[in-house]
C-alpha cells in the first residue's frame, strides 16, 4: 500500500486536490502488484510462513481471539478451568509440508509460570520435537512442552517428520493447569530449524491486494459509473460526481 501511495504521489507531486484518471490509478496498482509479486516469487521456502491469517488470527480455528494486540499482532487467549486441558490456537498449513524439518515460532505469556504444549499433527507422523526452553518429545502428534512465564517472550518448537501428502494441523498453547490463562500472538511456521522474524503468508498479501483491486471501480468497463477518483490534500483517495 505504501508503494501505491508513492506511485500516486508521483502523479501529483505538489499534493493538491486534482482529478486523476482511473487508468492512472490502475496503472499504479499494477506497478505495485508487479513489485509485490516479485517479492512473493523470491520468497524462499525457509522463510515462508506456511500459516495464513496469523497477524489478525483469521486463520485461528478456535474462538479464542481477543480484541487486544501485542506488537501489532492480535492476541489469542485461553483460560484453563477444571477441564482436562484447553488449547489456545489451532492453524492449518497452506500446502503439504513435504520437508523433513519445520519450526514454529510465536510470542506467548501465561498468567503464572506454567508449561504449555504445541503439536504438529493430523496426520500424526512426527518423529521428534524440541523447544526453545528445553522440552523434547517423540510422540507422533509432535507434542512438546514450553516453559512459559508471565512476561511476553518469543518461543520456538522444531519438529522432524516423516513423509506426508496432506496439510498439517498445528496446535499452540495447550495447557493442563487449572487457573492459568495463556496468551499467544505472532505465529509463524517455516521449513528448516531456524526461527526467523515473522512474515505474513504470501496468500495473506495476495488476498489483501486482490480485494483492494477488486473494490476499485473500473469506469472503462462500467459506463454507468459516474464518479471520478481524486486525491485530497491529506493524500487520501476520494471520489467526486462527474459533471
Amino acid at each position: 500500500m505504501n508503494q501505491l501511495l508513492q506511485q500516486i504521489n508521483t502523479l501529483l507531486p505538489d499534493n493538491h486536490t486534482e482529478e486523476i484518471s482511473e487508468a492512472d490509478v490502475r496503472e499504479a496498482f499494477r506497478n505495485t502488484l508487479t513489485g509485490v509479486q516479485k517479492w512473493l516469487n523470491e520468497l524462499t521456502l525457509g522463510g515462508r510462513n506456511l500459516l495464513p491469517g496469523t497477524k489478525d488470527l483469521s486463520g485461528n480455528q478456535y474462538s479464542t481471539n481477543t480484541n487486544e494486540f501485542f506488537l501489532g499482532f492480535k492476541i489469542a487467549k485461553a483460560v484453563i478451568t477444571n477441564s482436562s486441558y484447553v488449547d489456545t490456537a489451532l492453524f492449518k498449513t497452506v500446502h503439504f509440508p513435504k520437508e523433513e524439518v519445520y519450526t514454529l515460532s510465536f510470542w506467548a505469556k501465561t498468567s503464572v509460570a506454567a508449561n504449555i504444549f504445541c503439536y504438529f499433527h493430523t496426520p500424526s507422523n512426527t518423529i521428534s520435537a524440541e523447544s526453545s526452553t528445553g522440552g523434547v518429545g517423540s510422540s507422533s502428534d509432535g507434542g512438546c512442552a514450553i516453559s512459559a512465564t508471565s512476561e511476553w517472550k518469543k518461543y520456538w518448537v522444531t519438529w522432524r517428520q516423516g513423509n506426508t501428502n496432506d496439510v498439517k494441523h498445528i496446535t499452540i498453547g495447550r495447557c493442563f493447569t487449572p487457573g492459568v490463562t495463556v496468551f499467544i500472538a505472532g505465529v509463524k511456521l517455516e521449513a528448516g530449524k531456524n526461527a526467523t522474524d515473522w512474515t505474513p503468508a504470501p496468500e495473506d498479501v495476495e488476498n489483501k491486494i486482490a480485494n483492494l483491486f477488486k473494490n476499485l471501480p473500473d469506469a472503462t468497463h462500467d459506463p454507468t459509473y459516474n464518479k471520478t477518483l481524486v486525491v485530497k490534500p491529506d493524500g487520501s483517495l476520494g471520489t467526486i460526481n462527474r459533471q
